[in-house]
């Protein structure tokens, strides 16, 4: 009886030691990660720069550089439209639960102006 108790703690303990193992690599592994993506965002900077709007094509990879609008809606003209209910859970949220409500046309009645910021896709050839 005592040799499976003993058995048991044994495993209780390994078990503990694997998890702080995973906890460590998890670590390591997001600050990787957080590497990666400032010097994606680094590269991405460059190609816009560099490079320009359009279709380009490297080696392995093809970016195409695009402009995304995001619309800056008039809160104003959206509260007449929706009323006050309505408002406060498209306004808490996004853009995208204003679609539920109203169409595309309706919401570009109701843009004010566009937040336009460069946008970078890659594909694998």
């Amino acid at each position: 009886m005592k040799r499976k108790i003993d058995l048991r703690k044994k495993e209780e303990v390994m078990a503990k030691k694997k998890l702080l193992q995973m906890i460590d690599e998890y670590g390591k592994v997001n600050e990787q990660l957080k590497e990666l993506q400032v010097k994606r965002e680094e590269i991405r900077k460059e190609l816009i720069d560099k490079l320009g709007y359009g279709v380009h094509h490297g080696a392995e990879y093809t970016i195409e550089i695009t402009e995304k609008r995001d619309p800056i809606i008039d809160v104003l003209k959206v509260y007449k439209r929706l009323g006050l209910k309505r408002l406060l859970k498209v306004v808490s949220v996004s853009i995208t639960a204003l679609r539920k409500y109203l169409t595309r046309p309706e919401i570009e009645e109701l843009t004010e102006d566009y937040r336009v910021s460069p946008m970078v896709i890659c594909r694998r050839k």
